[in-house]
């Protein structure tokens, strides 16, 4: 693991000098952004800042887990700073919405119960948002001394139990805060906390890239050499025992179109019908021959994953292997639905409809400029997306799962923006009155990718939701 690696030869050359001080003045001046605080001319503080930092190298020798990596130091911070809580805050300023992510609680271990909302808003903590943004750290010995100041950040800290506070942001890939609460001693020198957020940010990023790849829907286990999974939604893909290959990392557009056509055809096609329905402006000699010479550089550089040739050719046409097995997502995905489609078992359907919504990637060949032989299919699928979407989130809104009706609607926008009954789910499941700062910015995000028609009707069915408190979509 590169990031884990990085991280420790990080933090063995910064204990490497006999000058420790020196070296921690370079090592925290380098973050332009950040303003370090002054300790270093503190005996007490420096001895033991470098003694943490030598006993958190020690016990992460043997760690290869992020996660694991990033509780043992926010565990170190609460020890220096005798603090009861570190963690380390998501931050979406968008949408104004934020959340912890990992955390440790000096009483009760990592990851427990804490006190925060699953989704706090940045209207609530605005000199937070303004740090966030200049790049300063937050740094609060006493949370009376802005009662007058901040009155809702004071409201917010009463509810967190927070005597004290310290943060330190980090800002883009990802953005948030490392924050630890009630600091007993060192309340105004942040420079431990400074250097740390930067391991505790990235051993985030670290475990968020390993958890997205360990959720990639595989739609069914490849179990021999012929088996190859197909994947047409989003971004095109190729996998098998051996190995994947994507649109990305092999470059061959002539081929993954041909690949997407004969998928929707189903049998063989005629080279005539190929070239009229995917190339008609090329001569047709011309255009045979660069199928065959792209089909030709494909098998070279397919071939350390699969021995078989996907598209074979037969009878002056082509289609797709026979002799392989393939595993397409399109086929998954419409099964998932069709399936949950008459359901009474609330459990299951979920099941099968979460499926389904982490099968649909994307648009359908997503590269396409949605030619005429195309759209058929594309509309098909997006079409399905959209009731998949609306059936999910209301299936969840019923089992009063609010969070992940949010999450899987504001998933479903990234995919498909011009869905209208997303964004009516984000607001309604958040309980906010429209007149609140986050179902503004929701409608402001709505209004830039929906027609006219499609935002006014959106209103309509949200002040019949404010007004007599019933979901009516």
């Amino acid at each position: 693991m590169g990031m884990l690696n990085k991280f420790r030869k990080w933090l063995s050359d910064i204990l490497r000098p006999k000058d420790i001080s020196e070296q921690l003045q370079k090592s925290t001046s380098t973050n332009e952004r950040m303003e370090t605080q002054d300790g270093y001319d503190d005996p007490e503080y420096t001895m033991n800042l470098e003694k943490t930092l030598r006993v958190l190298e020690t016990s992460l020798h043997n760690s290869d887990s992020a996660e694991e990596i990033a509780v043992q130091t926010m565990a170190a911070v609460c020890e220096f700073y005798d603090a009861d809580f570190c963690g380390v805050l998501d931050v979406d300023l968008d949408v104004g919405v934020w959340t912890p992510e990992m955390w440790y609680d000096r009483e009760y271990g990592p990851m427990h119960t804490t006190l925060f909302n699953e989704y706090e808003y940045s209207e609530h903590f605005y000199s937070w948002v303004q740090a966030l943004r200049t790049g300063q750290p937050i740094i609060i010995p006493d949370v009376e001394a802005v009662k007058d100041i901040y009155p809702d950040e004071y409201l917010g800290y009463k509810r967190l139990e927070a005597r004290s506070v310290m943060a330190i942001p980090f800002w883009k890939k990802p953005t948030g805060f490392l924050v630890v609460r009630n600091l007993n001693r060192y309340k105004d020198k942040s420079s431990l906390l400074q250097m740390l957020s930067f391991v505790c940010s990235q051993m985030w990023e670290d475990k968020k890239n390993q958890d997205s790849a360990a959720l990639i829907v595989k739609p069914e286990e490849i179990k021999s050499e012929k088996d190859v999974i197909l994947n047409a939604f989003g971004k095109l893909e190729i996998r098998t025992s051996r190995g994947t290959v994507d649109e990305e990392s092999l470059v061959a557009a002539r081929v993954w179109k041909l690949i997407i056509f004969l998928l929707i055809k189903g049998t063989r096609v005629s080279t005539q019908d190929i070239i009229t329905n995917l190339w008609p402006d090329e001569d047709p000699d011309k255009a045979s021959s660069n199928i065959r010479s792209s089909l030709y550089r494909f098998r070279q550089k397919t071939a350390f994953i699969l021995e078989d040739n996907i598209v074979i050719s037969r009878s002056n046409g082509y289609m797709l292997n026979p002799d392989l097995h393939f595993i397409m997502d399109t086929q998954q995905f419409e099964h998932c639905l069709q399936q949950a489609k008459n359901l009474t078992d609330t459990d299951t359907k979920r099941k099968l409809l979460e499926k389904a919504f982490n099968l649909y990637r994307g648009r359908f060949y997503s590269s396409s400029d949605s030619e005429q032989w195309l759209l058929a299919t594309e509309n098909r699928y997006s079409t399905m997306y959209m009731e998949l979407v609306k059936e999910l989130l209301h299936t969840l809104y019923a089992v009063q799962d609010y969070p992940c009706v949010r999450e899987y609607a504001s998933r479903s926008i990234e995919i498909e923006p011009g869905n209208p009954g997303a964004y009516y789910w984000m607001i309604v499941s958040d309980g906010h009155a429209l007149s609140s700062i986050t179902a503004k910015q929701i409608l402001n995000v709505a209004e830039a990718n929906l027609t006219e028609e499609e935002f006014s009707k959106l209103n309509e069915l949200l002040a019949f939701w404010e007004e007599h408190g019933e979901i009516s979509i």
